[in-house]
């Protein structure tokens, strides 16, 4: 209702296609999550942090126990694919503890790992701020863990010459 006369169009590719979309004028906003590699020409606005967690079903056998980390090794994990965005952080936080893992699944779209988790395919990395309704209507569990991974930023991303450009800077406001 504020801005009745813009268009939003959400593209579903990987953040480097979407950078390059945006340094070639065809994208204004760049949604992604940090760690992640920003090339120096793009002003980078912190949306709010956001938390990986490992979620199961009601069915889980995994549901009442604490996770630790040499537990994911053995997990039946279902995460998106090595190099997505939303994965990056996990992965640092394996290497940094010699973990090695073996997904069941790598998906590419994170509804589906929600899915897949709900219907006792195995276990979900997803992020907490994007599944919070289904915790709370008890449709996910959170997996109890003795180890936290390090939260991340979602963040907008925009090509520093419009990074002034007064609607997109109305925009990102907007979703602070």
């Amino acid at each position: 209702e504020l801005y009745p006369n813009i268009n939003v169009i959400v593209h579903t590719v990987v953040t480097e296609e979407l950078i390059k979309r945006a340094q070639l004028g065809l994208v204004d906003i760049v949604f992604t999550h940090l760690p992640n590699t920003v090339p120096d020409d793009f002003t980078i606005f912190k949306i709010k942090k956001l938390h990986d967690i490992l979620v199961v079903n009601k069915d889980s056998i995994y549901k009442d126990k604490i996770i630790r980390k040499k537990d994911l090794t053995d997990l039946p994990l279902i995460l998106l694919p090595f190099n997505a965005s939303n994965r990056k952080n996990f992965n640092k936080f394996c290497l940094s503890n010699n973990i090695v893992v073996n997904p069941l699944m790598e998906i590419g779209n994170d509804l589906i790992i929600e899915e897949c988790a709900q219907n006792g395919l195995g276990v979900g990395l997803v992020v907490r701020e994007y599944v919070q309704n289904k915790l709370d209507q008890k449709e996910l569990f959170e997996l109890n863990t003795s180890f936290h991974i390090e939260e991340k930023d979602l963040v907008c991303l925009v090509e520093s010459t419009r990074s002034n450009n007064i609607l997109i800077n109305n925009f990102i406001k907007l979703l602070k």
